[in-house]
């Protein structure tokens, strides 16, 4: 039995320290949190000086230059009228055609109206997305004519946070005029770069349109094409749409990348792919086996394939790369409000959800990594070499195929059935079609035969499993209707190999009917402990609250308070006794009771407890009759509890025994355990089970009108189970008796 609390203890460490590794791995990185929000703060971009970004202004440029045109010469125009200046040329220049083709009138119009149409979709619909943004301003430098989406026009550079003028020349080259942002050179140099180096339409979009069309030679763009001419465009963001922009009210997907952007450079995804290392080289090197008793690769879960370890281990790293997400959406306060508007909590629960969630799936995590490492732990006692044979499925790949072949062969009047059982025998056959296929090449027509056998081998094999498959059917329908509650269910049909299933079935279900009788007797005892507890404790409660009503009324008279002083006393003693009671059978059925062992004559115990009692005994007018070996009998056990054991005994003896009858203790040695038994002729008649009587709160007469707690038999019960010892209650008719028996170390 020690040796067996011992493991357990090991086991719970083992537990414990496993549990530990991941969470202290959780509890470092978290608290870098603080550090990891300022850094990310600092060295966060403003997705406005950048390419992306930046590019949606290129895009922006056509558009707002052919608006500009169709203002001024009223009517619609056409991308490829503007930006293509030699469409013939343009046309030859394109890999597709060829070069008498090329030439004609019928290829430029195609070419011209895919131009159009790819611009279209490349550019308008662009746009329309991001122009929500900016304040823009073009103006025609020949004729003064502008355009603007603000009131006053032309955009004042105090005016905005973000600023940037663009001026075009008769060719189409951009150079940029001024411009101010957070970081100024560094938007100039990006945008010098975007609209210089990137300054022809066709370099931008038709390489990346997806139409194979327009890959030409580019090295000739600007001999074809041009670019807005002899214009100027201002773009600008106010310091509002900024702050809402960062504030997160108008999304976009560039603001939000740029948050990431500024916690990947914090350097945080390499700090928790550190902590996954320490969690796995702590798996790794713990001395698991010795708190384990054995080494844990012996369990299934730890016996991973070296392909499948690595693939898990891949999956970590990536998931790790990509949890930069998560923590700047946790620190960001992303989830705080998503979870805030999902369940409709206060922000301050909505918060501490939302760091709950994020400790959990990093703890998880660390927790993946823990286990990994465990899984790594053959390599070290096999070595590199012996661990790849065992481990490695690409290794053991063909002699598997050759086990797995004859295994089939040999298992094949016994394959398991189930729902999918025609795809496995479409395996096999497939399997089967394939060797008979390699094998048919030798010879002229195989290949007909082999496809002819195959269909064949299929038909029959799929009538006998189909066959098969009824009987698992029926079997399967039976077991549903025991689970649906039908525990009367007759199993009569004949299942040819499942018949042992349908034994093992029928075993089941006669324990299940137990199980059942069983838990509706417990639900009813317990019914009937809570009705038992409220009487009991609600009684003695109910004459205190009368006797203090009176003692409080005026008229009472200094002898009429002196007894209710009395019953107060007596009630507040009854129920201290219950409460005590109650506490104790509490211990004791918990187990949460210290024992003291000793070696006690458990003889010498009975007959002193006998002589105490003796007063109450004779008062009930009951002859206690002793019939105990002389000798002495020793018994390892805790004095008091013992003693406790029998006087709740003999105190039930005297509540219930019929007055004026004879009550017999017996006491015998047999086969190294004392055996003692207490006979007494009961004074109500025995109505309920005989066992239920050491039940909390049962007492053998049912109105309650004794003043027994109904906790005496329960308590010596648990007691005697505590201390290694059998308590069994018999009845035979109104006889009623209480069997105990102990390990002994015989009579001296």
């Amino acid at each position: 039995m020690e040796e067996k609390s011992i493991k357990t203890k090991k086991l719970l460490l083992l537990i414990a320290v496993s549990l530990l590794i991941p969470f202290m791995a959780m509890m470092i990185i978290m608290s870098t949190y603080g550090i990891v929000k300022e850094y990310a703060k600092v060295n966060r971009q403003n997705p406005f000086e950048y390419g992306e970004s930046l590019k949606e202004l290129l895009k922006g440029n056509y558009v707002l230059y052919k608006n500009l045109q169709e203002k001024l010469t009223g009517e619609p125009q056409q991308y490829s009228d503007l930006y293509i200046t030699d469409i013939q040329g343009f046309t030859r220049s394109l890999r597709r055609l060829d070069g008498e083709y090329a030439d004609t009138e019928a290829a430029a119009a195609y070419v011209k109206q895919l131009f159009d149409s790819v611009m279209k979709y490349s550019v308008e619909n662009n746009e329309l997305r991001e122009f929500g943004i900016y304040d823009y301003y073009i103006e025609d430098l020949e004729t003064g004519s502008s355009m603007s989406n603000t009131v006053t026009g032309i955009l004042e550079k105090a005016d905005y946070f973000y600023y940037l003028e663009i001026l075009f020349d008769e060719k189409g080259y951009a150079n940029i005029v001024d411009a101010q942002s957070k970081d100024t050179d560094l938007l100039i140099k990006n945008a010098s770069d975007c609209f210089w180096v990137r300054n022809g339409l066709l370099e931008d979009y038709l390489l990346d349109s997806g139409y194979s069309m327009f890959r030409y030679n580019q090295y000739d763009i600007q001999q074809y094409g041009d670019g807005p001419r002899n214009c100027r465009i201002i773009y600008g963001i106010t310091q509002k749409t900024w702050d809402q922009i960062t504030q997160g009210e108008l999304g976009g997907y560039f603001p939000i990348m740029s948050i990431y952007t500024a916690y990947e450079i914090s350097g945080i995804s390499n700090w928790i792919l550190a902590a996954c290392l320490f969690a796995g080289l702590f798996a790794l090197f713990l001395p698991l086996q010795k708190l384990a008793g054995k080494s844990l690769s012996v369990y299934r879960i730890f016996r991973l394939p070296l392909e499948l370890f690595l693939f898990l281990l891949s999956l970590l790293i990536v998931f790790v790369d990509h949890f930069v997400y998560e923590i700047a959406g946790l620190l960001e306060r992303a989830y705080t409000s998503g979870i805030q508007n999902i369940l409709g909590v206060s922000e301050s629960a909505a918060e501490k959800l939302a760091w709950l969630r994020h400790g959990m799936l990093l703890y998880l995590l660390f927790l993946f990594a823990f286990y990994l490492g465990v899984c790594l732990r053959p390599l070290i006692g096999k070595g590199i070499k012996r661990y790849i044979q065992e481990y490695s499925l690409i290794y053991r790949f063909f002699p598997f195929c050759k086990r797995l072949f004859l295994k089939l062969i040999e298992s094949w009047e016994n394959i398991v059935v189930s729902k999918k059982v025609k795809r496995t025998i479409l395996k096999i056959v497939i399997i089967n079609a394939l060797i008979l296929f390699g094998i048919s090449l030798l010879w002229v027509g195989g290949l007909p035969v082999t496809v002819v056998y195959s269909i064949v081998l299929y038909i029959l094999l799929k009538v006998y499993v189909s066959r098969i498959q009824k009987k698992y059917q029926l079997l399967l329908f039976r077991i549903h209707q025991i689970s649906e509650g039908n525990l009367n269910v007759e199993i009569k049909e004949d299942l040819g190999m499942f018949n042992p299933l349908k034994e093992e079935l029928l075993t089941i279900q006669g324990g299940l009917k137990n199980a059942v009788e069983a838990e509706t007797k417990s639900q009813r005892m317990k019914t009937e402990l809570i009705t038992n507890v409220s009487h009991d404790l609600k009684t003695p409660l109910t004459a205190i609250t009368t006797y203090v009503d009176l003692m409080k009324d005026e008229n009472t008279t200094e002898e009429q308070k002196r007894e209710y002083l009395d019953i107060l006393e007596r009630k507040a003693l009854r129920l201290k006794v219950l409460i005590e009671d109650l506490f104790e059978v509490s211990k004791a059925t918990s187990g949460n009771v210290n024992l003291r062992y000793m070696n006690i004559d458990i003889c010498h115990l009975v007959k002193q407890v006998r002589l105490e009692m003796s007063d109450k005994l004779e008062e009930a007018g009951l002859d206690i009759r002793m019939e105990l070996p002389e000798e002495k009998v020793i018994v390892s056990l805790d004095s008091q509890k013992t003693y406790r054991i029998f006087e709740n005994l003999f105190q039930n003896i005297v509540k219930y025994a019929m007055p004026g009858t004879r009550v017999y203790v017996q006491g015998n040695v047999k086969e190294g355990q004392i055996v003692i038994s207490l006979k007494n002729i009961s004074a109500s008649e025995i109505t309920m089970d005989v066992a239920e009587l050491a039940e909390r709160f049962v007492r053998g007469d049912s109105s309650r009108n004794t003043e027994g707690s109904g906790l005496g038999l329960a308590i010596a019960k648990s007691l005697t189970q505590l201390q290694g010892g059998e308590f069994k209650l018999e009845s035979d008719g109104d006889l009623f008796k209480v069997i105990l028996s102990f390990p002994c170390y015989g009579s001296l």
